[in-house]
């Protein structure tokens, strides 16, 4: 005949089992055995072992199935969080569940459900190993998958880290509630707010969202708008805008400090994808915690043109691929208008990520104080400008200012534009008026210790974005110079005096400050104020009651000057 097949043991076509049978049946079981009868039912590479899991059901909690932290040798501190699961006051604890801790994102325990003997209660605990390389200082929070549904669930509580925590047993366990209501409290300033609110309830009408606000007098979206009203049969908002979007933003104006206490759902930001348009949009921030300005904005790549919060602004840059600015990062309960290049789609993330090559943030990392009340305006615009005078050479220290007679608009100092190595200067212009041309601009230099009132026609428009870091507005004009002192005194008083004078003096510059009283013999007799001073007015006194009737000097000096003058104790 033809002879034996390949692969067969006999001209019948017969083939060897695994023990080496000619047409026998012997097979490898589960177990990787030849012959036997194991099961590997949990798919962990243990034969006939009691968990009785069937696959992982944990997504890179534990990959190892090992029932503990995969990379526990790396940390060099651990202890123990004894816990049970609950839903509404029940225990939802079963066989196959997991309770995992965290700290931010970096995962630090995992626990399976144990059986618990009915002598001590019953039911299913997680027996939590939980690991640090710190003694203390950091915050657990933990996550709850169910084998029941196929499902991860955050959970509500914390708990506060220290080296050798045991925290609950199996009788008296650390309690852990599915998160299922998230409250927040969001502190309002008198004026306008720019808000987002990132949870769900079932009622998001103004009235519910807004139920704890005592002050309100108007709020708006991008295309509605409502007024509160208080009358005898009627009290709440009324007009166009009748609920609120996490996906939207909002301008909020009230009459007074207040707060929104509200709870709903937390919003998973990866699975809430923001369709946007060309031009403006008004968008909410959903995640609950803050992210650099580059990881919140990933998935706009180039379509991207702006972006501006109440106070900073930055601009995308194509040479760069991302975005550069005083608007560092984006976080929750913020409101921020996006200028978009064409129709795209945001999608926040759901955890904190450090994946973005976060270079040039000495630019975008020296973020603007603002030390005016900018929330008494409604609008803002923002001008990216350098100063080109002859012979001014330009430091941090410097300022832009925009102001209307005495009311400030907008102060900025400048910031190195990794770009092209030179100061600009983002200020954020603020107005009543959609459009104001009473707008106008000085420069203080800070080595020459001058203010220059600079020449410009720019005038304010709601939303301007004029100039940015490549192609900055300049301001190369000046129409005049104002010098000024570090510090202003007036004399004391009373003058002559007993057996205490007051001294009153306005620092104009950051300096330090010693006051010293000197005798006619040029003795010190005493020392009444020696420290560092900030911007603003103070007064003190010196109490001459054990000194002798005649005249003293006060001497103030500062980080330049020496000032001095006279005064007369009679007694």
């Amino acid at each position: 005949g033809d002879g034996i097949a390949d692969g067969a043991c006999d001209c019948d076509g017969n083939t060897e089992d695994c023990a080496g049978v000619c047409g026998g049946d012997a097979a490898v079981d589960g177990c990787g055995e030849c012959g036997g009868t194991g099961t590997d039912l949990d798919q962990d590479g243990v034969c006939d072992d009691v968990d009785e899991c069937v696959g992982s059901g944990h997504p890179e909690w534990d990959p190892e199935n090992i029932g503990v932290l995969n990379n526990y040798p790396d940390y060099e501190f651990n202890g123990s969080v004894t816990s049970r699961v609950y839903l509404d006051g029940e225990d939802v604890g079963s066989a196959c569940d997991y309770v995992a801790a965290f700290v931010g994102s970096e995962q630090r325990g995992v626990a399976l459900a144990s059986g618990v003997p009915d002598e001590l209660g019953g039911g299913y605990a997680f027996l939590i190993m939980v690991y640090s390389n710190e003694t203390f200082g950091e915050t657990l929070t933990f996550k709850y998958y169910s084998s029941g549904d196929d499902t991860m669930y955050d959970l509500a509580e914390t708990l506060e880290w220290e080296t050798n925590i045991v925290e609950g047993n199996v009788v008296e366990p650390f309690a852990l509630n599915i998160a299922t209501s998230t409250d927040i409290n969001v502190d309002l300033s008198s004026g306008w707010n720019w808000i987002s609110i990132n949870v769900e309830g079932e009622d998001m009408s103004l009235d519910s969202v807004l139920g704890s606000v005592e002050n309100g007098i108007y709020i708006k979206g991008q295309e509605a708008y409502s007024s509160y009203y208080v009358g005898d049969n009627f009290a709440g908002w009324f007009g166009t805008l009748e609920a609120i979007n996490v996906e939207e933003m909002y301008k909020l104006n009230l009459s007074d400090q207040d707060a929104i206490e509200f709870s709903g759902s937390l919003v998973d930001p990866s699975s809430r994808p923001i369709d946007l348009i060309s031009g403006w949009n008004w968008i909410g921030y959903l995640p609950n915690f803050d992210l650099n300005i580059n990881d919140a904005l990933a998935s706009l790549g180039s379509d991207a043109i702006y972006i501006k919060g109440q106070v900073g602004y930055s601009d995308y840059y194509e040479a760069f691929g991302g975005w550069l600015g005083a608007l560092t990062s984006l976080s929750p309960y913020q409101g921020y208008l996006l200028n978009m290049s064409a129709p795209s789609t945001l999608v926040y993330p759901s955890e904190p990520t450090d994946n973005f090559a976060n270079i040039h943030l000495d630019f975008n990392d020296e973020i603007v104080e603002q030390d005016f009340d900018y929330r008494q305006f409604e609008f803002n615009g923002s001008v990216t400008s350098i100063i080109d005078i002859d012979g001014i050479h330009i430091s941090e220290d410097d300022l832009l200012i925009a102001h209307v007679g005495d009311e400030v608009r907008g102060k900025v100092s400048p910031l190195l534009f990794p770009l092209t190595n030179e100061f600009v200067f983002p200020l954020m212009v603020y107005s009543n008026d959609v459009l104001d041309n009473n707008i106008e601009y000085q420069y203080y230099n800070s080595q020459l210790n001058k203010y220059f009132t600079l020449s410009s026609e720019l005038n304010f428009e709601k939303d301007m974005m004029v100039g940015d870091g490549i192609t900055p507005y300049r301001f190369s004009d000046v129409t005049g110079e104002i010098s000024i002192n570090e510090i202003n005194i007036s004399a004391a008083h009373p003058n002559p005096f007993n057996p205490t004078t007051k001294i009153n003096y306005e620092v104009n510059q950051s300096t330090n400050i010693k006051i010293t009283i000197f005798d006619v013999a040029g003795r010190v007799v005493d020392v009444i104020e020696d420290g560092y001073k900030i911007e603003g007015n103070y007064s003190l006194s010196w109490n001459a009651i054990n000194k002798s009737s005649g005249i003293y000097y006060i001497s103030i000096q500062t980080d330049n000057n020496v000032y001095s003058q006279k005064v007369v104790l009679l007694k």
